[in-house]
């Protein structure tokens, strides 16, 4: 049950975060559409530009929630927000290596969903997929599976060392990649914000039985009807750093303007915890 105390509380400092979202939403829009991408930039550039686009989206999903004071998808944002900022910090760590492992990582979901696809033809999800993909793609369902599995072998065999387990070479039959978030924070130095906040909002998000009871326990004891959930001001405060701190990179990178964004994060800093 939630208590009357954090309810005020909850009330006074929510608007105070969404302000600062608000802010540093327009602020990224700015910068994503002032940068020209065309099929001449480069690999690394073209990802961080869509990564940081993709954080913006997200950002943009997380204020809307919260501004209607609808809990339930920030958590599920939010994961994927983080998920953004690491990827797009190791774009600019490792801007020759990670570019690859991203394409590898993508090519390799798409594989898998056309091996599922294929093995159960006859399902109905299946069945829509298979007869819209050569309408919009232009390909059977075998040959999108082909040029997926060659596309996999490509990026897999440009990857380093680093990315497979036991840092094994590519040429090895057994070496696997790493392909889990912890390994892509890890290289991020973003460890101790996957230990917690990132742990927190996957057991949101993973239908997580403490984190269900929160809305039916009164008391030490079960209450029923449940009360609805309050927007998670952690989750609106990691999306906003995120997004925050990855359009800084960003702009670091291609020299464009800081003032507002520094001003922003200044403000940020000073927000009550």
């Amino acid at each position: 049950m939630i208590d009357a105390l954090t309810k005020q509380k909850h009330a006074r400092d929510l608007p105070l975060y969404l302000k600062i979202s608000d802010g540093t939403i327009v602020e990224a829009r700015k910068l994503v559409q002032g940068v020209k991408v065309t099929r001449q930039t480069s690999p690394q550039k073209q990802l961080s530009m869509l990564t940081l686009n993709s954080l913006l989206e997200r950002a943009d999903s997380t204020s809307a929630l919260a501004h209607a004071g609808e809990p339930a998808g920030i958590e599920d944002v939010a994961r994927g927000a983080f998920e953004n900022y690491i990827d797009l910090k190791n774009l600019h760590r490792y801007p020759k290596e990670y570019p690859k492992y991203m394409m590898y990582l993508s090519e390799k979901q798409t594989l898998s969903g056309l091996r599922a696809i294929r093995t159960n033809p006859d399902k109905a999800y299946a069945k829509k997929i298979i007869e819209g993909l050569p309408v919009h793609i232009d390909m059977t369902v075998d040959q999108a599976y082909e040029l997926s599995h060659s596309d996999v072998a490509m990026f897999r065999s440009q990857l380093t060392r680093n990315y497979f387990r036991k840092g094994r070479h590519h040429s090895d039959p057994n070496a696997a990649v790493i392909e889990s978030v912890y390994f892509r924070a890890k290289l991020a130095d973003e460890i101790d914000i996957y230990r917690s906040a990132y742990k927190i909002l996957s057991s949101h998000s993973h239908g997580n039985v403490s984190s269900m009871l929160g809305s039916v326990v009164r008391d030490m004891k079960i209450g029923w009807p449940p009360e609805k959930r309050m927007v998670s001001i952690m989750s609106v405060s990691l999306v906003t750093g995120t997004l925050l701190e990855g359009s800084l990179l960003v702009a670091k990178k291609l020299r464009k303007p800081l003032a507002a964004l520094k001003m922003l994060e200044a403000e940020r800093g000073s927000l009550p915890s």
